[in-house]
């Protein structure tokens, strides 16, 4: 079920492997009864980052998780992955009738699809939205008095610039064939003593999933830090029995 997962990528052949089809009779579809899943169709995910583990682990199960991303703020989701069109880690293509740009953070000139899976610093920028599907701002209650009125207007402002880009406060590059990845979140960003820009999530997923000669480095959970010093440090917790809360 996996590598049928993987070929079912963009590019992939959608390949099924050898006894594919008695796996999915035996055990597959048995499991996915069991997980109140037998009738799931159609597997989206939003709101928060999900791991590419997760994604894999139904894939084994046959059931294809696709991302989708946006923001209340403009109603829902702008970026959406199919069955036939989804690469694990992306959130997807943009939808039609709503422009998606990758906007360099200084200047808010767009920033060119990256070249790599590995994109620069030069080829990241905040995604951001426009449309008719962006609101119109944030609602005000005058009667909460002038200052709060003025509050929510610097806000608006905030999120919605002059040229009507919806700002999303996401870190993130567009590839070569025109799907969305996010990096890190712009007001997550670690400000050294030195002036420079770091984005932890990153390295703190790299920590939790790199393997090395097949086997993981044994860390359940990261967290970075550095804020205003001279070096960064990284607070790690390692995986032990019973480290996921199941037992007592």
């Amino acid at each position: 079920r996996s590598q049928h997962a993987l070929a079912s990528q963009l590019n992939g052949s959608g390949a099924f492997p050898c006894c594919y089809g008695l796996a999915e009779k035996l055990v597959h579809k048995k499991v996915k009864g069991l997980l109140g899943l037998g009738a799931c169709k159609f597997g989206f995910t939003g709101a928060a980052p999900i791991m590419v583990d997760t994604l894999a682990y139904f894939g084994q199960l046959g059931i294809q998780i696709n991302e989708v991303y946006g923001m209340s703020e403009c109603t829902g989701a702008c970026t959406w992955s199919l069955d036939d069109t989804h690469k694990a880690g992306s959130c997807g293509f943009a939808m039609p009738g709503v422009e998606v740009a990758v906007l360099d953070a200084d200047s808010g000139t767009e920033v060119p699809a990256a070249k790599g899976a590995t994109p620069s610093e030069a080829e990241q920028g905040e995604i951001c939205f426009r449309g008719r599907n962006i609101m119109m701002g944030y609602l005000a209650n005058p009667a909460l008095g002038e200052e709060h009125v003025a509050e929510i207007k610097k806000k608006t402002a905030e999120a919605i610039d002059e040229n009507g880009w919806l700002h999303s406060g996401d870190k993130g590059f567009m590839d070569q064939q025109g799907m969305f990845k996010i990096t890190g979140r712009y007001k997550e960003l670690i400000i050294g003593a030195g002036g420079e820009n770091v984005a932890p999530v990153p390295m703190e997923d790299f920590l939790k999933t790199h393997e090395v000669a097949g086997k993981r480095y044994g860390i359940s959970d990261a967290r970075r830090g550095g804020d205003k010093r001279k070096d960064n440090v990284c607070l790690v917790t390692l995986q032990t029995k019973g480290y996921t809360g199941e037992l007592a």
